[in-house]
């Protein structure tokens, strides 16, 4: 078997086992479940659908304690929770009606949609209603979707407070920024709640360093004066400070974990969280949020089918045409067509493109497109032009067509609209995957006449 040969065979088994990986997957046991090692195609809200979360302004209120000067007080209560002699109480509006105004509400949007993008979510909608203030978020469906649903309650308002007496030493308008990482050693990995504050807090932390510390009498003994960190009320952790903090970066552990990497990531979304909430800003309203557990459809799923369906009998028959006017050559362009395919939708699983229906009608056109670039190398080659010159000829031909089509995705790839955006990068990665792709396989599969 001559050498030709050898690498013929080897490349049409590389091509089938992309074929493979690319259609079936590459499953593997984890615990009782199978998981497919390739990663799920992002699929955009007009294919998978939406969910729909509902925030309304909370029009709750809370008791307050007063003392005889009016100013509101924690130490009005006994420990039975009655009221001490000269405090009173009141019930007052968690959202007062000063702060109820479209101001407040276009910033609680904007804070919304900085979170939803911190959070990842590419693909979303939201609408507000001047007149009473509702936000309508709709989103596309994923693991994390519950998640993200639920942190849009949180009023983000960060704290810094001494644990004592409950004064506020640091808050949001202190930070610079905040967002999740980690560090390993050869314990383990841990992760950590990293925020870095601004001019203003950078002197407050190193202030409140030198008096938050442990401290000893002359008789040797300890008294620590400590910290909390907090989200809208709840504490985080509860600290002190080792050394005077001259960088103005707080790193919180949230956890750590030797080699398990669902721990390890279970802890990186938590911080993310977080700081995403702290990084969003406070939202000046507290809104309740009630969601549509139903997944709206995007487009009909069977009609999504059918398409695809009708699509795959196309390629088929032009494939089949191909393999019986062109015999060998026909036979081998037809398994790197498949393989193009298969390589192609590899490549937008990795990159992480949002496939949406304009992105669907963009791969329709990379598949025409293939068609008639490798129809034209067959016709090429039937015609008795040498293989080396009919490659170079039809590079040159359709370069000048294909060269400002990848300019257009790449400006597509880069504008808000993810339709538009989806459709650019799916352009992009098909044109490049279409120029290497086929430069290999025209050289290694087909024959001279």
């Amino acid at each position: 078997m001559n050498k030709n040969v050898i690498v013929k065979i080897l490349a049409i088994l590389i091509i089938l086992a992309i074929s493979l990986i690319s259609f079936v997957g590459i499953y593997v046991k984890r615990g009782n479940d199978r998981v497919n090692l390739i990663p799920d195609y992002q699929l955009s809200k007009d294919l998978k659908g939406t969910r729909t979360a509902k925030l309304v302004i909370d029009s709750s209120t809370k008791e307050l304690v007063f003392d005889s000067n009016g100013n509101v007080s924690e130490d009005g209560v006994d420990s039975e929770g009655n009221l001490k002699e000269g405090y009173s109480k009141k019930d007052e509006p968690i959202n007062p009606k000063e702060l109820l105004n479209q101001e407040n509400y276009k910033l609680c949007k904007e804070i919304i949609e900085k979170r939803l993008s911190s959070y990842g979510v590419n693909d979303y909608t939201v609408r507000l209603n001047n007149e009473n203030g509702e936000i309508i978020v709709e989103l596309y469906e994923t693991k994390n979707t519950d998640t993200v649903i639920y942190n849009l309650e949180y009023l983000g308002e960060f704290t810094v407070n001494d644990s004592e007496t409950k004064e506020i030493l640091l808050s949001n308008k202190d930070v610079k920024y905040a967002k999740a990482v980690y560090g390993t050693n050869e314990i383990g990995t841990t992760v950590y709640l990293s925020i870095e504050f601004n001019k203003e807090g950078k002197k407050k932390l190193q202030e409140i360093s030198k008096n938050y510390i442990e401290t000893k009498d002359e008789e040797g003994k300890s008294t620590t004066k400590k910290v909390t960190i907090n989200i809208d009320g709840e504490q985080l952790t509860e600290t002190y400070f080792a050394e005077e903090n001259r960088e103005g970066l707080l790193q919180l552990s949230v956890g750590s974990a030797t080699t398990d990497v669902d721990t390890i990531q279970s802890y990186l979304e938590q911080a993310s969280s977080i700081a995403s909430l702290i990084d969003s800003g406070k939202m000046p309203i507290k809104y309740d949020v009630s969601t549509n557990n139903n997944l709206s459809a995007g487009i009909n799923q069977d009609i999504l089918k059918i398409c695809i369906s009708s699509i795959g009998l196309i390629i088929l028959v032009a494939l089949v045409y191909v393999c019986i006017k062109y015999k060998v050559n026909g036979i081998f362009l037809s398994i790197s067509y498949i393989g193009y395919i298969a390589l192609l939708l590899i490549v937008l699983r990795y990159t992480n493109v949002m496939l949406s229906i304009d992105a669907m009608v963009g791969f329709i056109v990379l598949l025409g497109l293939n068609y008639i670039f490798t129809k034209y190398v067959l016709k090429g080659l039937s015609k008795g032009i040498n293989k080396k010159e009919l490659v170079k000829q039809t590079y040159l031909r359709y370069i000048s067509i294909l060269i400002p089509v990848l300019l257009i995705s790449i400006v597509f790839t880069f504008m808000k609209w993810i339709q538009i955006a989806s459709l650019g990068m799916v352009l992009f990665w098909g044109l490049i995957v279409m120029f290497i792709y086929n430069y290999i396989t025209i050289n290694v599969l087909l024959n001279d006449k």
